[in-house]
This record gives C-alpha cells, structure tokens and sequence, in this order.
C-alpha cells in the first residue's frame, strides 16, 4: 500500500466505496505492470554489459487456477490483465526503451533478432492538453555522447536520428541533458508533459513481412502528480471480422471471431485499459 501511495492517487471517500474499491483494483493492476516493466526493461538493457548479460527473463506468474487476487497476468477467466499487455511489449524483438538517469534522458533499443537492423529513431515532447489540432513539436537534435555504442547523426532540427543495432544486443542510442528536451516546448512542464520515443525498422530481409515499430513513453514525474485530463475517448465501429456488424448494445455478449472496431481521442490517452471481453 505504501508503494502505491507513493505513485497514485485514490479516492479517500467512504461514501464512494464501491468507486474506491474499483479504483484500488485499477492501481494494483498498474502498478504491477509498471513494477515488472521497470524490472525487465533494465534486464534487457543488460543483455550486453558485461556486469549483466543477462540472456533471458521469465517472470511470475502467467494465469490464474482459481478466481482470486494474485500476481497473475491473466485472469481466471483468460482476460489480459495490464501486465499481459505491457509484457508482451518488452519481449517484443525489437524494442525501444526511455529512461531518466541522472539530469540525462536516454533512449536505448533492444535488437532480439540474428541479424543487425537499421532503425530511425524519432523523440517528441507531448502535451497532455494537445489535440488534433495541434501542432506537434520536435525535440532539438540530442547529444550523443562519446561513450555510446551507436554513431548517429541528424539535421540540427531535426528529431529522428538512424542507427545500427548489432543482432543479439542492446544498444544506448542516444542520451540528451532532460533540460534541453523540456525547452522545446514553450510552457511544459514535467507535470503537464511527456516523452514519445518511435523506434522504426529501416532494414529488412526477404523473409520479413511485417512492419516493425517500437514505442515508449516516459513521465517526468510520479503519476499522481499529473492531472491526466479527459482524452475524450469515442469507440465505434465495432465489427465481428467474418462480416456480422454488432452495436454497442451487444458488447457484452461472449463472440467466437475477432472483434475489430475504431478507438478516438481528442487528446493524448495514458495508461488506459479497455476490457472488451
């Protein structure tokens, strides 16, 4: 409980307490997707220091054999809790990760694959009271320092930078002084803004038919100093895939085939789960 007060504000009300019941599930299932990010993105970024090398990361625990509370990530059910999703972003194969250290904000990517891949690195500083309309600003060329691995070069003005990452490693891309990225954006603070890292895959082989783009995202500070406004989000659209179109009336019915449908946000949406089971 002290761990969660630490990062998350929950309501204190005894007259709200079914809200704060549901709340203190929502932050626990945060919380543990957050403790197990921080926890495997630093054992993936080790996979090439010689103080670390570490080869492999399991974790507990997959799923449920009751329905009870526990450290699971599915439950009883078979539903994917915030961990399942956060989970399978770290283990992807090619993946980008955004850390503070110090006064430094740096960006490293994973590269699981056998062969080196070529990757266009672009980092933008996001309000969290931007909307469509707005325009989005790019960080300032960052400053790589002698000690990384990568050489990368870009346009002064210019955000994405390219760079190699050998197969089977972990590379520090690039690190900038956190100062000079909140300086791009007149009137941002570390409450009301947010990095976006894109990691994409520039090179491919003959047996490659996917697409590979990487995102991370980082607070500058504890969550329960943010005020998250309302993103506004709209679904729509929903659409059984072997072509028998469903209202929103029907989303709690239990379907066989793949659901697809349209989710809209008139600003940036942060740490939001949608059950649709």
């Amino acid at each position: 409980a002290i761990g969660l007060l630490k990062l998350w504000t929950v309501p204190n009300n005894p007259e709200q307490s079914y809200k704060l019941f549901r709340s203190f599930i929502y932050i626990t299932h945060m919380q543990q997707a957050r403790c197990y990010e921080t926890a495997i993105n630093l054992w993936r970024r080790l996979r090439s220091q010689p103080a670390g090398l570490t080869m492999g990361v399991l974790y507990w625990q997959l799923n449920d054999i009751a329905p009870f509370a526990s450290w699971s990530s599915y439950d009883y059910g078979g539903r994917w809790k915030p961990l399942a999703y956060t989970v399978k972003r770290m283990y992807a194969p090619l993946q980008a990760q955004v850390i503070q250290e110090g006064n430094y904000t740096k960006v490293f990517v994973v590269n699981d694959h056998t062969v080196p891949v070529t990757i266009a690195v672009n980092m933008q500083l996001r309000s969290l009271s931007d909307n469509s309309s707005t325009c989005q600003q790019k960080v300032q060329q960052p400053e790589v320092p002698p000690s990384s691995i990568i050489d990368a070069a870009a346009p002064e003005t210019d955000a994405t930078i390219e760079a190699t990452v050998p197969p089977g490693f972990a590379s520090q891309v690039l690190a900038t002084e956190t100062s000079v990225i909140m300086s791009t954006l007149p009137g941002c603070t570390k409450a009301t803004c947010y990095l976006d890292v894109a990691v994409t895959r520039k090179s491919y082989g003959p047996l490659d038919t996917q697409p590979e783009v990487s995102e991370a995202q980082m607070f500058f500070v504890p969550v329960k100093y943010i005020d998250l406004p309302d993103p506004g989000l709209k679904i729509s659209g929903f659409q059984q895939v072997h072509g028998r179109v469903n209202s929103s009336e029907n989303l709690s019915g239990n379907f066989s085939d793949p659901v697809s449908f349209t989710l809209t946000a008139s600003r940036p949406a942060v740490l939001t789960y949608l059950n649709t089971k």
